[in-house]
């Protein structure tokens, strides 16, 4: 098969949605199928390239600022969509032009359209309603829809989209990844005998990373040694985070690691002793599985798609919205070394049972199949 996988932004950006398209592509590579990724040039100016057989071209994007809804734009993706044939073309999010443009051109060629929303936030605003009204159609008509989990899809439903063409289809980890991992990030810039709560995520209002910081000041009042690492890009809200560290007086127990290679991300967690992630908006939560695959225990908010993840008391931890519940939980973790082992390996088990990314690209492979 010829394959396009057509999304907003690609490798090197580090990402859900940029992990997931990077796994589709590269696992349906070594199945023998010719892949051709199809992205902005956000993140490399490298026009084409290819990246572990997966061949990538780039589009220049508007310079527009980074802050406006609708990034990238990129016209000359939509150029190449009409010139181009593929037996598949794979779309990924919900409220972009990249998907837009992708929908509008394809629904008039002869490949088969599929579309994984990536929808966690889908038609929760004016703007986001709006565009699902007038735009919808283009991306949601696909042959075959994706959402990660049966919480997306019953946003998607109550959004009004058909749900007859749907599949829940979640994502993986690759567990080979966090094998023989090097050992002592933490002790390599000096927080050594210390508790390392981590969390991984874009810096962005729905995260709550905010409410994390004020709970790990909770727990340094109670005299706890625990030290929290931020590893993330900025989406926006990095600087309101570090003055929120400064006036907290938590600058030597709170570090911002930034968007962080994989493997240096895969080194981070496996030195953690807690993972942490109060996000009230996920489709799915590639973050927590990557935990997970790191024998790391979780906190995790009771919210959207994570307790399809979490199981509270079995593989992790669920608290509430707010920054006391974060901090009982974190403590409950850090107090309790066998409950903790045990949700460590109870979500190895999760992940080898459920989230096993060579097991999901055969069954991508297959449902492409199906199409044609």
């Amino acid at each position: 098969m010829r394959i396009f996988q057509i999304t907003p932004r690609y490798y090197p950006l580090i990402g859900g949605g940029q992990e997931v398209v990077k796994r589709y592509a590269e696992g349906l590579s070594s199945l023998g199928h010719e892949v051709v990724v199809l992205t902005s040039n956000d993140g490399s100016k490298i026009k084409k390239e290819v990246i572990n057989g997966v061949e990538v071209r780039r589009f220049s994007k508007l310079p527009l600022p980074n802050n406006l809804p609708y990034q990238p734009i990129t016209p000359g993706l939509f150029v190449e969509l009409l010139r181009e044939k593929a037996d598949i073309y794979h779309v990924h999010g919900n409220k972009w032009f990249t998907s837009d443009i992708a929908g509008l051109v394809l629904n008039k060629k002869s490949g088969k359209l599929v579309f994984t929303p990536l929808a966690g936030q889908f038609g929760t605003s004016l703007l986001g309603r709006l565009h699902n009204q007038l735009l919808g159609g283009l991306t949601f008509g696909a042959q075959l829809v994706l959402p990660a989990s049966e919480f997306e899809k019953g946003l998607l439903v109550r959004g009004g989209i058909d749900p007859k063409n749907m599949k829940v289809f979640p994502h993986g980890v690759d567990l080979e990844e966090f094998k023989n991992t090097r050992k002592g990030f933490f002790d390599n810039i000096g927080w050594k005998e210390t508790s390392v709560v981590i969390s991984v995520s874009r810096l962005v209002p729905h995260k709550n990373i905010d409410l994390l910081i004020k709970a790990v000041g909770l727990l340094a009042k109670r005299d706890y040694a625990i030290r929290l690492a931020v590893v993330g890009p900025d989406g926006g809200e990095g600087e309101r985070l570090k003055n929120l560290v400064q006036s907290l007086n938590l600058a030597d127990k709170i570090i911002f690691l930034g968007g962080l290679s994989r493997e240096k991300m895969i080194e981070a967690l496996t030195g953690a002793s807690v993972f942490c992630l109060p996000s009230s908006s996920e489709s799915f939560g590639i973050a927590y599985i990557d935990a997970l695959a790191a024998r790391v225990p979780v906190v995790a908010t009771n919210l959207c798609a994570t307790p399809e993840i979490i199981k509270d008391g079995v593989n992790g931890l669920l608290c509430d919205l707010d920054e006391k519940s974060i901090a009982l939980k974190i403590e409950t973790l850090l107090k309790d070394k066998s409950l903790a082992k045990k949700f460590a390996d109870n979500g190895y088990r999760t992940v080898q049972e459920k989230y096993n990314w060579d097991k999901i690209i055969k069954k991508l492979e297959g449902l492409y199949t199906e199409l044609l």
